[in-house]
């Protein structure tokens, strides 16, 4: 891990295994940068997710609304054992597809 001037880049390690943030993370900023730069930081947000660091170490992370709403939506799918078993069903072509009705799609 490297920084320079407030950014941190983060190296990728020998083996295949990454962490939380090695795989989500693009950008980290300390907490003074994250305060001096909050408006262009927020755009950047849209994009990826940032961390707010303070002696290298996270304290949060910035997350854009659509990305927090998809983690809500797939953490809330995972939970539901129909859900979970209808997924897995799919995925081993157990299951059987039909076309929409064409008077469905018009509105």
């Amino acid at each position: 891990m490297s920084k320079a001037g407030g950014l941190t880049q983060i190296a990728k390690p020998s083996e295949n295994t990454y962490s939380f943030r090695e795989i989500f993370m693009k950008t980290a900023y300390s907490v003074s940068k994250a305060q001096s730069n909050f408006p262009r930081i927020l755009k950047e947000a849209e994009d990826h997710v940032i961390s707010i660091t303070r002696d290298d170490e996270t304290l949060a992370y910035l997350i854009s609304k659509e990305r927090l709403e998809s983690l809500v939506e797939s953490l809330e799918l995972m939970s539901n054992p129909k859900a979970m078993r209808a997924v897995r069903d799919a995925k081993a072509g157990k299951t059987k597809y039909y076309p929409l009705p064409k008077d469905l799609d018009e509105n």
